[in-house]
């Protein structure tokens, strides 16, 4: 069968790499999730053995590692926020139905999940499981282009991978739409900046190879190793100097401005309230490319920022607008 009679499935675990039965569903674009093996090898020199013997080498797994993609769509979605950063609060109702939920930097320590695929094999109607337990999302990136969708992508670790686990039923919820370009919104400096596209993207710093003599070959939880790195894409026209002179700045306040993305759906699920992604970076430093003059085309410039951390808000906030009160 084909790629697209798969499914993807997760649930939150209680302890760290015990398997839980997935029961929340996303629709996805593509997922890239593999089993790292590990192998243990005594190459001692034996008179006569010219080649390795088979009962020299040892296999375990050393984890696994691989990243998923799916369209940001008008619910649902919250469940990543939590293990993109840490903590998340909910606010409303707005309009009687409309809650806001709003991930901001916190501590990821026991932040774990189940995750599953279901994998079509060619030829037949079986759907292989792929269940990886002890999931956590290293890295994570939310991305838009004129034309396209609001498009989420996790890095994945987990602790072992099995094809055994039963394949749990898939459901989805009702009357959702993806959330795309057409109604987004850049401010850079409180200024509405009109970019082709932006990127965000977060590397957590996870310290992912705790492996220690501890009765087996699996790893403990991942924990945060360092400072978490931000960083901010933005492309748009060259149409003055505004950006080129937060570049080329010689003072920290020169050089950094707030940035704010914000996406949003078509229907309305309030009164007035449509559904709808924002993701505010307080502080951005700039870096990015000298404009050029490349041919005869519109001469466009990319925009580059790392986030820091101004001692009093969060780096980052992504705060989904949804007619739900639960994440």
């Amino acid at each position: 069968m084909s790629g697209f009679l798969g499914q993807l499935g997760v649930k939150d675990e209680v302890t760290y790499g015990t398997l839980v039965t997935p029961d929340r569903f996303f629709e996805f674009l593509s997922e890239g999730l593999a089993a790292e093996t590990g192998r243990v090898e005594s190459p001692g020199i034996r008179a006569g053995t010219r080649v390795l013997r088979s009962d020299r080498r040892v296999p375990y797994i050393n984890g696994v590692t691989g990243s998923i993609e799916l369209d940001v769509l008008s619910l649902g979605w919250s469940w990543w926020l939590k293990h993109m950063l840490g903590t998340v609060a909910t606010t409303g109702p707005a309009e009687t139905s409309v809650y806001t939920h709003t991930g901001t930097v916190g501590d990821l320590t026991g932040d774990f999940f189940t995750l599953q695929v279901g994998v079509p094999q060619i030829g037949g109607a079986t759907i292989t499981p792929k269940t990886v337990t002890g999931c956590k999302v290293t890295s994570w990136e939310l991305a838009c282009k004129a034309g396209e969708t609001l498009k989420f992508k996790a890095d994945i670790d987990g602790q072992t991978l099995d094809h055994t686990t039963g394949l749990a039923t898939a459901s989805y919820p009702a009357a959702v739409e993806p959330i795309t370009f057409i109604r987004g919104v850049v401010t850079v400096g409180g200024t509405q900046v009109d970019v082709a596209e932006f990127s965000v993207k977060v590397d957590n710093t996870l310290k992912t190879d705790r492996r220690y003599l501890r009765t087996n070959a699996l790893k403990k939880e991942p924990v945060e190793s360092g400072t978490r790195k931000v960083s901010v894409e933005l492309k748009c026209d060259f149409e003055n100097l505004t950006h080129q002179n937060r570049v080329l700045s010689t003072t920290a306040a020169g050089a950094q401005a707030q940035v704010v993305l914000v996406c949003e759906g078509l229907t309305t699920i309030g009164t007035t309230l449509k559904p709808k992604v924002t993701i505010t970076v307080p502080v951005v430093m700039f870096d990015g490319d000298t404009p050029a003059v490349g041919g005869p085309d519109a001469v466009d410039q990319s925009l580059k920022g790392v986030g820091l951390y101004d001692g009093t808000n969060s780096p980052i906030s992504v705060a989904y607008q949804v007619a739900s009160a639960t994440p």
